[in-house]
């Protein structure tokens, strides 16, 4: 979730086989369905665990959908990236973090290791026809 197909629209409700398209629109839709079931999911997480939990939501992409007259790949690398540390200590923590260097932070802080940190960087990969 959310990538195609999109499978529910915005209430949850399950789409025939024919309402099924690549839109930008069903994108959209989907969201807020999808949204929920992060939500719900990371509220069973913290409840079952007892809030002792590290929760990590990455995503691999951001939109690839562009606008017509947008330069494309314009929102690619806006990955979704949140973390939740049970201890609400965030020190370690940047706002340009990427998948580089993500893990290497909460291994340093939860094995209290000094994990060297690597150059944050994105890269983008074409299709190549493969």
């Amino acid at each position: 979730m959310p990538h195609y197909p999109h499978f529910y629209d915005r209430n949850g409700r399950l789409k025939e086989p024919g309402q099924l398209d690549r839109s930008i629109g069903a994108y959209l839709d989907y969201l807020p369905y999808t949204n929920g079931v992060i939500r719900k999911m990371v509220t069973a997480i913290r409840q079952n665990s007892h809030d002792s939990a590290i929760i990590i939501l990455m995503g691999d992409h951001g939109v690839r959908y562009s606008a017509p007259g947008d330069p494309g790949h314009l929102h690619d690398f806006e990955n979704l990236n949140a973390v939740f540390f049970p201890d609400g200590d965030y020190h370690l923590w940047y706002d340009s973090i990427t998948g580089v260097n993500q893990f290497r932070v909460i291994l340093s802080k939860v094995f209290r290791q000094d994990i060297p940190l690597l150059r944050d960087s994105t890269v983008f990969l074409t299709d190549n026809g493969f």
